[in-house]
Formats: C-alpha cells, structure tokens, sequence
C-alpha cells in the first residue's frame, strides 16, 4: 500500500450483469476500506467498481488509463469467476447517424440516430455468491500482475461486441471469433506451452482435459470446432445466424480454461503472499491487492 501522507483519487466505472442478482453481502471483500479496488452502489444487476490511484505526478489522463487497465481485467476475471455476463453499462455503441434537410442543398434541421441494443439475456438468472467474488479476486490478481495478454483483449471485444448492434446488424459472428481465438491462444501460452498448435481440435481438447474437463464437455468442443469451421471463418456460402447460446458456449469453454488455471495460480499466489517482496504488478495494483 502508499505509504502514509498520500494522497488518493478513484476511478469508478459501473458494470452490469445479465447472469446474476447481486447482494452487498456478496461483495463484502470488497467494500473493506483496505481494499484498494471497492465496490459501492450494488443493485440487483449492477455495481460501481471504483479503482484508487495515488495523486502522484502523472496526468489524469495517464492514471484514468491505468484504471481503465485495472477495471478491464476486473470486468474479464468476475466473468470468468462466474460464469456469467458482466459488462461495461455505458458502452460503446455504434449507430447510424443522419440528418434531416429541406433540399441537398440547404443545411439540415435535424439529426437522427437508430441506436439499437441488445435483446439477448442469459437463459437462467442465478444469485451471485461471496465465493464467486473470491474466485474474481484470486483470477484478477494474476490477470492484473502481467502485460495485457492477447487472450483478454479478445475477452473484452467479445464482451463489447456480443452486446453490440448496428440498427439491424449483430456482430454475434465476430463475438463468437474473438472467445475463440481467446481460447486458442489461453491454450497454446498458458496450458500446453507450445509455439502452435498442431491438430487444433485435438490439441484443445487434451488442453482442456489437462485441466480437467470432463469427457462430456471435451466431446463437446467438436460441435464449436465445427461451428466455428463452417460458419464463422468462411464465408463461401451465405452462413446461417448465429444464435447468443452459441457465442456464450464459446465464452464458457474459454471461461472455463481461464478458471481453471487462474484459480490454481491464485492459490499458490496467495499462500507465498508472506513471502513475496517488492514485486510490482503491471496496471498500479500492489502487490497485496
């Protein structure tokens, strides 16, 4: 922690959620003064995360971007963690924008969007639990501890894309492409260590049986290896629609590789904590965040 005679600002940042109720009971880790991430403002579907910064000399513009970092891999890690769908409330979206004249030549008297949002929501509704959010803590501390990894920067644009419409355009396709590749590339630097991989589906599923799929689940990934050969990387015949179960599947089978593997990191992590000395995290966390 900054030592005595420092002084703070908070970034803050609501995030909402389709998959879960929340309760201030779930987030209690969180709300401790110790904390240098806090949650505030909890509703039934959505919290303020807020993200203190030393006011040391650095613009503002730098330490909202280093929050921004903080909160991405936060937003990334309680997915994870829960299995759900937690994204940013006010997000980017992208409309068509026209204006309105008498004649092409006079200028125009008004402006006109379709601002068109998501009507996809999960399927079933569940309580967000306190171990959830110990689980989002241990995952964030590894995510949060190294440079942005490829794999959480196509986490993210999965998030904001499978949210995402253009009056009458999704990007459900593009949503499904980046959990996808997310997964590629969390298996290939993260559990199998390799360069590449050789036999794509069959490396996944040894991956993912390395981190304890079951046969089932394992079998499973066929039907998104196929979905994702057939339909989303070509575009020779006209594709079918892809459906919002389709992309989540995506995101599960990436989820679930991600928590795996974090959660056993974060342990380990955790149990050394006594030990640990000097060690800096890359987006102005400390070390005993």
């Amino acid at each position: 922690m900054p030592g005595v005679g420092h002084s703070f600002m908070y970034v803050s940042c609501r995030i909402s959620t389709d998959s879960h109720t929340l309760t201030d009971s779930a987030f209690r880790v969180l709300k401790l003064p110790s904390s240098t991430i806090r949650v505030g403002d909890v509703s039934d579907n959505g919290f303020v995360l807020h993200v203190q910064k030393v006011e040391e000399n650095t613009s503002q513009q730098t330490k909202i971007l280093m929050a921004h970092h903080v909160i991405r891999a936060f937003v990334v890690s309680i997915n994870v963690a829960s299995f759900g769908m937690f994204y940013w409330t006010d997000e980017p979206w992208v409309h068509p924008v026209f204006q309105i004249s008498e004649s092409p030549e006079s200028p125009p008297h008004s402006s006109h969007a379709l601002i068109a949002q998501s009507k996809d929501t999960c399927p079933s509704v569940v309580p967000l639990t306190d171990i959830d959010v110990q689980n989002s803590i241990l995952i964030f501390g590894i995510l949060v501890r190294e440079p942005i990894p490829t794999f959480e920067t196509e986490y993210a644009k999965g998030l904001l894309l499978l949210r995402m419409n253009f009056c009458d355009i999704d990007f459900r396709r593009e949503a499904f492409l980046c959990f996808y590749r997310g997964l590629e590339n969390f298996v290939v630097t993260r559990i199998l260590r390799v360069n590449k991989l050789r036999n794509e589906l069959r490396d996944l599923q040894r991956a993912l049986a390395q981190v304890g799929a079951s046969p089932e689940a394992i079998d499973e990934l066929r039907e998104l290896y196929t979905t994702r050969s057939s339909q989303v990387a070509h575009a020779q015949v006209s594709p079918r629609e892809l459906s919002f179960e389709e992309v989540m599947k995506a995101k599960l089978f990436l989820d679930f590789a991600m928590h795996k593997t974090f959660k056993a990191q974060g342990v380990k992590l955790m149990e050394a904590q006594p030990a640990m000395t000097g060690r800096k995290p890359r987006r102005g966390v400390p070390p005993n965040d």
